[in-house]
């Protein structure tokens, strides 16, 4: 069920979080050894209606884990692209420029 303040405050904890935190954990290598893996793991952040959305999917539709996080994220492609980072070049100052895939549309689609 939706968040309840009142529940809440009451310890009743059958209803959503009115805040889920989404913990992310890597090694401290990973910003050296892949930038661009780096950046998406931090950039990815999703809500608690977007979290419903997913498990609904499940339980009403799939019942798997991979098909139901696979069509919210077909679904939510600016979302996804705003997690998404590409290397362009490096100018020689040893700092990469980097854009996301919206930046490289040409007009004939998705890059």
């Amino acid at each position: 069920p939706p968040y309840d303040a009142l529940a809440d405050f009451k310890g009743d904890r059958t209803h959503m979080r009115h805040k889920l935190d989404l913990h992310k954990y890597v090694s401290n290598q990973l910003v050296l050894a892949s930038p661009e893996a780096h950046h998406l793991i931090k950039q990815v952040s999703v809500n608690n209606s977007q979290i419903m959305e997913i498990l609904m999917n499940y339980k009403l539709h799939t019942n798997d884990h991979f098909t139901a996080a696979c069509e919210w994220l077909r679904s939510n492609i600016a979302t996804v692209e705003s997690w998404i980072t590409t290397t362009d070049h490096d100018d020689g100052d040893g700092i990469a420029t980097t854009a996301t895939a919206q930046d490289h549309d040409d007009g004939d689609g998705p890059a």
